[in-house]
């Protein structure tokens, strides 16, 4: 006696098994191309800055920049954002600080005299004396080039 109970198998359709992922892809691509128009790059990177009390805004795209940071003893590191050169760390010594800062204010103002002036952004916890002596470098560089631009200290808005 054959006991065997024949189940009828469904016949699958080919078009049901297989998934068309082009318009998936599609979506995908779209949204890649959106966020990179939309997203901003910003280079210059982020400064605990002080709170201001008075002052204006400036646009820094008139300006180059200079970003004095804490150490943590009495030294302090010096950035260089410019349109020649950007991103430029300067090591923590003196002497080497004042000679490239001079150089940098020579070569951004010499070639791009539109400039406004000199940002500076200086970190919570520099000494005023790091700070004076960056203002007296950036002061050479206007001398030498016989220019009078305005050096302004970055802080931050009060919300």
């Amino acid at each position: 006696m054959d006991t065997r109970v024949e189940v009828k198998r469904r016949e699958q359709n080919p078009e049901d098994s297989e998934l068309d992922i082009t318009p998936m892809i599609d979506i995908v691509f779209l949204l890649l191309a959106f966020f990179v128009v939309v997203s901003k790059m910003d280079p210059k990177p982020t400064v605990d800055l002080p709170i201001a009390k008075y002052g204006s805004a400036i646009n820094e795209k008139e300006a180059v920049s200079l970003i004095v940071r804490y150490t943590g003893g009495d030294d302090c590191v010096v950035e260089l954002y410019g349109r020649n050169q950007s991103g430029v760390k300067l090591s923590s010594d003196a002497e080497e600080q004042d000679e490239k800062i001079l150089e940098f204010v020579i070569d951004e103002f010499s070639t791009k005299t539109d400039l406004m002036g000199v940002i500076i952004k200086v970190e919570n916890g520099v000494k005023y004396s790091n700070t004076n002596r960056v203002f007296s470098a950036i002061k050479k560089g206007y001398d030498e080039l016989g220019t009078e631009k305005p050096i302004l200290v970055a802080v931050e808005e009060p919300q």
